[in-house]
């Protein structure tokens, strides 16, 4: 029977092929068992499925779920031999034979379903046993877990870490004098152990199977749940590939058992032996697994059993194995009933129990989330822990290396954005641990358990994005992009042969113009992953956005894009505007600030406001860090309003027709595009009437990898387009020259240097502003902490500080940082409150005398971030390229290789000025500080003159304080909230 781990494996292929994706076509076969039994139809699930889109899936131990973008929703479970099998994609968890391999559909299908995608994704439930279940839920997508027949089951191992603490398993198991391995195996208590799972959990706690649950000491219950545990994480991190599990344990051992001449041991020599426990084969290392008190069972000699009683033991197993599986199964699939009365009575017996409010397991934007830990205390925070997330399984996992990654989606392993305090004692409180977690009698344990956070922890937490934004975001996808391009007519312009371009007769309503702006980070890995310059891979891009072997040769009407901005000429206007910004804040006193003025100037230290997980976090965790934040919109945010502001005014077209694409190294720029104060509100002066609703400045945004998705979905090899630029027909002149010139002129401004660093050089380039000021003067490099911690000093001849910045990534850092920052407490004791002023006076209203901070939220910055396509994606798109073979087997990166890949796409980053192989363009030449600063200025001047906006409203936004709603009645669920969102914020979601 698919256990924990195999039903998790499932889930992963559900994220990566299925969730995001529209269902085209939902066919379904009448089992009045597998439907029958849980009070459905194969007719009823047909319709729940049709024409609905997969937003998420989830599981709970042996039962999953596929989340609908409308309820009800499809609720699973496998029974004995039940599986979910997609086409060409290796989703058994044991080994088939070709031919089955081969066949689709597969034989025994209950139902099939087909994506609307080019090419389709097709996947099958199959069951030749007919002891599986497939039922609807209709409910909100938050409460699934609160409903039949996940209500009636324990706690998951994985996702319930909060519930099923050593307090709580104490409880359980003392409470009940059963073989602990029957206890184990009742879904009742807890959910996913099956039989191999519960034998590897007995045998790493070193305890017997049949002992009474209830003799087991205080020692032997700690060790089982860390066994629980191990075993759970282990098995989930390597989707219940056996070949992958520990050689230690029994799993690789136990099948030699009945084989002839051949005994069951361990490499360590010790013999596996088996008896029956709860009607279950169960293997026994005895020399390990030592009784300590009674048991149901004694086992006769049995560590003397010869091979002839072994062979005669076999021999009736293998006669009642199938029958006592089918009862097993029948018992654990139809246990809701007997559930409930278990419940019923376990309660009137009464004893502390740990709060079981659980939460949703809503799946993330991307298929492959999840979340794992680093038990290692970190000694500068107190016996703080840091959690860490990695992409790579769907559970938690406990692994200690270097955390990379970005916020809403970590490819990487990232440092959670939400410290995990040590319960307090008891009878205590302090109004400042707003994270704190206890069970409901708030009893502090002897020794503190290791902080554990699964995904619905994640998702349920308010530190960084509610489960509601992150089904936003996952609307943002490749398949939005195919959607919206066959949605709507191209737009009646006409492009004369010198290129420039014209809407003589109007735009129709039904029409989109079609923009994209791609980041120097993407094309770095682009350019990367098929071993290019960054230059050809610019064209590569250019040519599939909007050239004739691109887009434009599928789909309904043929589109592609009308124009592909590069968001590095953007960037040099935040660059110069950051650096004027930080120069007001040096010259205007702390108390003379106007902090009720729409757009004040920020508080020392200016931190950088561009990355948008750093933003999320501060919003809804340090809203006491707001009133430093930079004002200035991100160049990927003034890309989308200089793109719309223009085009709306020159082609004398409303905003909402204008669809802008962002290409972006990072899913929480995905995040940023749906703010609500990122909209046409705040400077469309045509449509502030309030007579229609805000039209997003960034319409959608997708990541390097979504990119080649988008390629895959319309069967274009990205290098096999031209490496060169585009005629003027498909590359038209924007329809004002200045702005063409500026866009277009192929001189950025500075050369990229790795002084820079990875994520747009905000920092560096204010030290140069300023040093350009202070002749003689020099900058001064100081690694802090750790790679991710930088100061830098702007030194006078006669060595005197006259400016000093820093450089933070990562959330371990950025921990660090708002902790400096944070306002002292006022205290009681006399004369306090005069000594927290004088601290934190020097340098306005913080203790750091920064005047600028760059903060992102990724370890080694922008480059890195977790949309970024990574060694095995790369690997397997050349090797596709090769071979033509889709399903070539990619092997699997190692630690080593994988920083290597992240430093070559850092060398791309960096070389992406000089490896010009263009006669006709040549490389772009190295300009002065002041040049680059007078042509943003001109832009600017003419940006403002042009639309006749205010450039506060056009480069300037707002922060909000976010209040969590963790624990809170929120009165409508998350879906009805995704709904709500949308709406606010425009763009037909």
């Amino acid at each position: 029977m698919p256990e924990l781990a195999e039903v998790a494996r499932i889930v992963h292929f559900i994220r990566k092929h299925l969730v995001g994706r529209t269902l085209a076509n939902v066919q379904t076969q009448d089992d009045n068992i597998v439907y029958g039994k849980v009070g459905t139809t194969a007719a009823e699930v047909q319709k729940a499925m049709q024409g609905k889109s997969i937003i998420g899936a989830g599981q709970q131990g042996k039962y999953f779920w596929i989340t609908m973008s409308k309820p009800p929703h499809v609720v699973m479970h496998f029974g004995m031999a039940g599986w979910l099998k997609i086409k060409n994609a290796d989703t058994y968890y044991y080994r088939t034979t070709k031919a089955e391999d081969k066949e689709w559909p597969p034989k025994y299908w209950k139902f099939i379903l087909e994506t609307d995608e080019t090419p389709k994704t097709e996947a099958a439930f199959v069951d030749f046993r007919r002891l599986s279940r497939i039922r609807l839920v209709d409910c909100p997508a938050d409460d699934i877990r609160q409903y039949t027949p996940l209500k009636e089951n324990g706690p998951d191992p994985l996702a319930d870490k909060d519930i099923l603490t050593v307090g709580w398993l104490e409880d359980k198991v003392k409470s009940k004098r059963v073989p602990i391995k029957a206890l184990l195996l009742d879904q009742v208590n807890i959910s996913g152990i099956g039989n191999w799972m519960g034998d590897e959990i007995l045998y790493n706690a070193r305890i017997h199977p049949e002992q009474y649950s209830n003799t087991l000491n205080d020692e032997q219950i700690k060790q089982l749940h860390k066994s629980i545990d191990y075993v759970c994480t282990t098995s989930v991190d390597v989707l219940a590939d056996s070949e992958q599990f520990p050689e230690e344990w029994l799993f690789k051992h136990r099948w030699s058992k009945g084989k002839k001449n051949k005994q069951s041991l361990l490499p360590n020599g010790n013999r596996i032996v088996f008896l029956t426990v709860g009607g279950r084969t169960s293997a026994v290392v005895p020399a390990v697994q030592r009784k300590t008190g009674p048991v149901a069972k004694e086992i006769s000699d049995e560590d003397q059993m010869d091979e002839k009683e072994d062979k005669v033991v076999e021999n009736k197993r293998k006669r009642t194995a199938v029958k006592e599986e089918e009862e097993e199964e029948e018992e654990a699939v139809a246990a809701p009933k007997r559930a409930a009365s278990r419940t019923s009575r376990s309660s009137a017996k009464g004893g502390t129990r740990a709060s079981t409010k659980r939460k949703d397991s809503l799946g993330l934007k991307h298929p492959e989330n999840n979340l794992t830990e680093n038990n290692n205390p970190n000694p500068n925070t107190g016996g703080k822990r840091n959690l860490i997330a990695s992409a790579d399984s769907g559970r938690g996992n406990t692994r200690h290396e270097k955390s990379r990654g970005d916020l809403t989606n970590p490819r990487w392993r990232i440092s959670c954005i939400k410290p995990v305090e040590t319960l307090p004692q008891k009878g205590t409180a302090t109004s400042e641990n707003s994270y704190e977690v206890t069970t409901e009698d708030k009893v502090q344990p002897e020794n503190q358990a290791p902080a554990q956070i699964s995904l619905t922890d994640c998702l349920a937490c308010s530190g960084c994005v509610t489960s509601a934004e992150a089904v936003l975001i996952s609307l943002q996808s490749h398949a939005e992009v195919l959607n919206t391009l066959d949605a709507h007519s191209p737009a009646s312009m006409v492009v004369t042969d010198d290129g420039n371009i014209s809407a003589p007769h109007g735009i129709r309503s039904d029409e989109k113009i079609f923009v994209a702006s791609v980041s120097p980070q993407v094309r770095a890995s682009l350019a990367t992953t098929y071993s290019i310059s960054e230059r050809k891979a610019a064209y590569m891009i250019d040519q599939f956005l909007r050239g004739p072997q691109g887009l434009r040769t599928g789909g309904k009407h043929g589109n592609g894009f009308t124009w592909v901005i590069d968001t590095d000429v953007l960037r040099q206007v935040v660059l110069t505007l950051a650096a004027q910004e930080v120069t007001e804040s040096l010259q205007t006193l702390p108390s003379a600030g106007n902090g009720a003025a729409k757009y004040s100037i920020p508080k020392r230290p200016i931190l950088s406001s561009a990355c948008p997980g750093w933003i999320c976090y501060a919003e809804k965790t340090h809203p006491h860090v707001l009133p430093y934040l930079s004002r200035l919109k991100s160049p990927q945010a003034l890309a989308g309003t200089f793109i719309k502001s223009i085009l709306s005014h020159a082609l004398g077209v409303s905003p909402s027709q204008i669809w802008h694409l962002a290409v972006m190294p990072c899913f929480d720029k995905k995040l940023e595009a749906s703010r609500e104060e990122l909209t046409d509100a705040t400077w469309n002066i045509r449509g502030s009437n309030g007579s229609q609703s805000p039209v997003r400045d960034v319409d959608c945004v997708i990541t390097s990898r979504e990119l080649l998705m988008l390629a895959s979905s319309r069967n274009i090899s990205l290098p096999s387009l031209p490496f060169k630029p585009l005629t003027s027909v498909y590359a038209p002149h924007f329809p004002d020259p200045t702005v063409d010139s500026f866009l277009f002129s192929g001189t950025q401004g500075l050369k990229q240097s790795t002084v820079y660093g990875t994520s747009g050089g905000y920092l560096y380039h204010i030290l140069s502003y300023h040093q350009e000021k202070q002749p003689g003067s020099r900058i001064e490099v100081q690694r802090g902490r750790n790679s991710d911690v930088v100061e830098y000093f702007l030194v006078s001849e006669s060595n005197e500080t006259i400016m000093k910045a820093a450089r933070y990534y990562g959330f371990r850092n950025i921990q660090n940082l708002v902790r400096k920052m944070k306002p002292a407490r006022a205290s009681r004791l006399p004369g306090a409150n005069r000594r927290g002023a004088t601290a934190h006076g020097s340098s306005g209203s913080s203790g750091l005398d920064y005047a600028f901070v760059e903060v992102m939220a990724c370890p080694g910055g922008c480059t890195n971030g977790g949309g970024q396509i990574r060694l095995d994606d790369a690997r397997e798109a050349t090797a596709n390229i090769s071979t033509n073979d889709s399903t070539a087997v990619i092997q699997k990166h190692t630690a080593h290789e994988q920083r290597e890949w992240l430093a070559r796409v850092d060398e791309t980053y960096f070389s992406a000025d000089s490896d010009s192989e263009s006669e006709s363009q040549p490389a772009t030449t190295d300009k002065s500080l002041h040049d680059t600063e007078n042509r943003a200025q001109s832009i600017i001047r003419h940006w403002t003159n042009f639309t006749g906006v205010r450039l506060e409203d056009l480069v300037y936004t707002t922060f909000r304080k976010v209040e969590s709603d963790v624990g809170k009645d929120k009165g409508v669920s998350d879906t009805t909230r995704v709904a709500e969102l949308a709406g606010k914020i425009g763009g037909g979601w």
